[in-house]
């Protein structure tokens, strides 16, 4: 009898803990594209920056260096942005599970408790049932 309350604890506990790691998945998500927006911020800004023509060989080289540094830092933050969605992702679809998985434990639950309920109703008008029978059959 216990056993469907134990199994919708065990399922809540797991759907909070999916929940959790949802949560921490969306904060990475939300971290990484904060990174990747500095990232294409400072690109930008040194490509405003790169507006007007070298002086020299080693002032191009420089820019081209300093160019290809941002765009890198950016580029390596969306991988990183595009990994954190996709454990967002999985951890969304983790939690829809558990979250289906203890609904379902609660609706055994309830329907185990509406059993027992009809079952002790039929046993109460059994009971009735013979005694009823047995006051009757005494007063004949």
């Amino acid at each position: 009898m216990r056993d469907f309350e134990r199994l919708a604890r065990v399922r809540s506990i797991w759907e909070r803990q999916a929940r959790v790691k949802l949560g921490e998945a969306n904060q990475d998500v939300t971290q990484a594209t904060e990174a990747s927006t500095d990232a294409l911020s400072d690109h930008r800004r040194h490509l405003e920056a790169t507006g007007t023509a070298p002086a020299s060989a080693a002032e191009l080289l420089a820019r081209r260096l300093g160019g290809m540094a941002t765009h890198d830092r950016y580029a390596a933050a969306e991988v990183i942005r595009g990994q954190a969605d996709r454990r967002m992702r999985a951890a969304q679809g983790s939690w829809r599970r558990s979250a289906q998985e203890l609904d379902i434990a609660r609706s055994l639950e309830e329907r185990r408790k509406q059993a027992l309920a009809y079952a002790a109703r039929r046993a109460a008008e059994a009971t009735l049932d013979e005694l009823m029978a047995l006051r009757t059959g005494r007063k004949s």
